[in-house]
């Protein structure tokens, strides 16, 4: 599993059944999809949001 998937993986953990984190990164960051998510993005949406 690389870097981006386990981050996309703790925030796919702390959100609601829904994916209401994971829709909030991708609308803060302005992505059309979390394949297009850096390190860098995911690492500060994480320290952000106290996520660990």
């Amino acid at each position: 599993m690389n870097e981006e998937s386990k981050l996309i993986q703790v925030i796919s953990q702390a959100s609601s059944q829904y994916g209401d984190l994971l829709l909030d990164f991708m609308n803060e960051y302005g992505l059309v999809g979390l394949n297009e998510a850096t390190v860098e993005q995911l690492q500060q949406f994480i320290t952000d949001n106290k996520l660990r």
